[in-house]
């Protein structure tokens, strides 16, 4: 099993391996995340592989970060790949373009290609929120209000207006600001808010060169003989105006949040 503390770095996607990449491409025109190395930190997703087996079939995984530990898992103990119940992720792009380095690719994808590639093509349900979704999903002035202006205000509140405050004051916005990681957890809670959901067959381009990261989606299975690729659910929107009142809630509950049995997952 990984170390409890996940791994330091991508599988092959080091900071020296990036360095050729901008050699061979030119320099990043977009976020490039802990490959700088002022902003390298240790990535954590799923730890131990523990609670999958006491839990089989019960385990969904919300990843919303680079899957290079849950990739580490699968390749150290492939027998847990039948016990996860489902991958959630908000990961990759479809159609749209990418956020990250050269725009190609999304960053949680673009960061660790080939544990990407390991996830996506292990035998597990996969329920994928890209770009194409979020893209749809922008924060809003009257959304940032209705969170900063609550009262009580709560810590996480003041820490989202520090945080989002320069949006939305009297000078123009860096820009525009989109809604990620909550887009995976709020369909993990109702995945009814979805409203376009695709079955796609999706691989990612590890080739290094400019496309290195990119999602490569496919309408039906290219290689059906082989069972080399999996089908995923790709969520291409949601419900807004559901999805910003669950959103509005959750960051204006008191401060510790509190679920309902209902929406707690082993």
């Amino acid at each position: 099993m990984p170390p409890p503390d996940g791994f330091a770095h991508p599988i092959l996607h080091d900071y020296e391996s990036f360095l050729y990449e901008v050699s061979l491409f030119g320099p990043p025109i977009d976020y490039v995340g802990g490959l700088i190395p002022a902003q390298q930190k240790r990535m954590r997703s799923i730890s131990s592989s523990t609670a999958i087996r006491r839990y089989p079939h019960e385990v969904t995984i919300l990843e919303i970060a680079p899957p290079t530990d849950l990739a580490m898992a699968i390749r150290k103990d492939p027998t847990i790949v039948p016990l996860i119940k489902q991958v959630v992720t908000m990961a990759g792009q479809i159609y749209a373009p990418g956020n990250a380095y050269l725009d190609n690719a999304e960053f949680n994808w673009w960061f660790d290609p080939e544990a990407t590639q390991v996830v996506l093509r292990a035998a597990i349900p996969h329920f994928i929120i890209p770009l194409d979704c979020t893209n749809t999903i922008p924060l809003t002035k009257d959304v940032y209000e209705q969170i900063v202006q609550h009262t009580p205000q709560t810590i996480i509140e003041q820490l989202y207006e520090q945080n989002f405050e320069s949006f939305f004051g009297s000078a123009p916005p860096p820009y525009v600001p989109y809604i990620y990681d909550t887009t995976a957890f709020a369909y993990f809670v109702h995945p009814e808010f979805a409203t376009d959901v695709r079955d796609l067959w999706v691989d990612l381009h590890t080739t290094f060169d400019a496309n290195y990261g990119k999602s490569i989606p496919y309408t039906s299975d290219p290689f059906p003989s082989i069972g080399l690729l999996q089908d995923s659910k790709v969520i291409f929107h949601l419900n807004n105006a559901e999805f910003y009142a669950f959103y509005v809630d959750l960051l204006t509950r008191p401060v510790p949040v509190r679920f309902a049995p209902a929406c707690v997952s082993h």
